[in-house]
C-alpha cells in the first residue's frame, strides 16, 4: 500500500480517471490521475504536482512571515538539498528544500523564519536564536523534528 505525508498527515495513494485535478488530497485518500497506470508515470505525476504546490505554498508562507518579521529577501529557490531543508545567502536570497511539503505547517513555519532570521543575522548568535524565538516559540521542538529526519530522500 503506497502512503504519502502530505503537510503532516498521512494518505494513501489511490488511481483515478475521473478527477478532473491531477491530483487531489481528500478525507485520508492521496487520488492521483496520471496520463497512463505505468508506475513511473504516476509517481511523475505526483512529484510533479508537490513540487509545485510546494513552491507556491513555501513562497505564501515566506512573503506572509517576512511581513510580520519585518525582513526583505532576494530571490527565493527551491531544490532537492540531501542535508539542508532551507539556507540564506548573504545578500539574502533563500532556498527551501521542496520536500518541506511533507511535514507539519507548524514545521515548514519554523524553516522559513529560520531563514528570514538569517536576513537580519547571518549567525546563530543568540540576537539570532532569539529573533527566531520571537516568531516561532516551539522552535527546539521543530528543530529536533527535522534532526530525526532522515536525509531528505525521494518519495
Amino acid at each position: 500500500q503506497n502512503i504519502i505525508s502530505f503537510m503532516g498527515n498521512l494518505f494513501t495513494i489511490k488511481f483515478s480517471e475521473n478527477n478532473s485535478e491531477k491530483v487531489v488530497f481528500e478525507k485520508g485518500i492521496c487520488w492521483v490521475r496520471p496520463v497512463t497506470f505505468d508506475p513511473k508515470d504516476i509517481r511523475k505525476t505526483l512529484i510533479t504536482w508537490l513540487k509545485r504546490f510546494a513552491e507556491a505554498e513555501i513562497l505564501r508562507r515566506t512573503q506572509e512571515w517576512s511581513k510580520r518579521m519585518e525582513t526583505n529577501f532576494g530571490t527565493v529557490r527551491f531544490g532537492q538539498q540531501s542535508s539542508r531543508w532551507g539556507s540564506c545567502t548573504h545578500d539574502n536570497n533563500l532556498k527551501f528544500n521542496w520536500r518541506l511539503i511533507h511535514f507539519p505547517v507548524e514545521v515548514i513555519d519554523y524553516v522559513v523564519i529560520h531563514e528570514l532570521a538569517h536576513t537580519k543575522h547571518h549567525d546563530h548568535s543568540d540576537r539570532f536564536w532569539n529573533l527566531v524565538a520571537q516568531y516561532c516559540q516551539s522552535w527546539k521542538e521543530q528543530r529536533k523534528f527535522l534532526k530525526r529526519q532522515m536525509v531528505a530522500k525521494e518519495i
